[in-house]
């Protein structure tokens, strides 16, 4: 399928270019599979990167992916970071080790979910189905409060 998906989008790309879109084009990944097989198709790399359970391992991965984005005259952008924990103090050690990183190697980022929104993908137990080893993930409340710790995001 990856050829398929591939073609599909090399042609949104070409399109896009040739309506005469100016604005960077930028190909997103899950960061399993590496960012040069869409490179000739993308101005920008978007990836998904969660510091989990080792920041040295993190960070290495974080490395390896700015080392591929250089390489292939790519800026990257983490387009979904700060892994989720029901604890709201390792919340808060999570999104510090995630940011401190990404900032260390001047990535930018985008942190999945600032709200919460009753989506289950944010992993809340009022909003159904969890994965006890992912956590909430919001920053703010339903209530419209910041979760403890999440402040943290500011410095940031």
């Amino acid at each position: 399928i990856l050829q398929y998906e591939l073609a599909w989008l090399h042609r949104m790309a070409d399109r896009l270019r040739a309506d005469g879109v100016t604005q960077p084009l930028g190909i997103g990944s899950t960061g399993r599979q590496p960012m040069e097989i869409f490179g000739d198709a993308c101005d920008v790399y978007l990836t998904h990167l969660y510091y989990k359970t080792d920041l040295e391992s993190f960070e290495q991965r974080v490395r390896s992916f700015v080392d591929e984005a250089k390489q292939n005259g790519k800026e990257l952008i983490v387009s979904e970071c700060c892994w989720g924990s029901f604890d709201d103090r390792r919340r808060g050690e999570l999104i510090r080790g995630t940011l401190s990183t990404l900032t260390k190697y001047g990535v930018g980022f985008i942190a999945h979910a600032l709200w919460s929104c009753g989506c289950t993908d944010l992993h809340d137990p009022d909003d159904g189905p969890l994965s006890p080893d992912i956590g909430n993930l919001a920053f703010i409340c339903p209530d419209g409060s910041i979760r403890p710790y999440h402040e943290i995001f500011n410095e940031f």
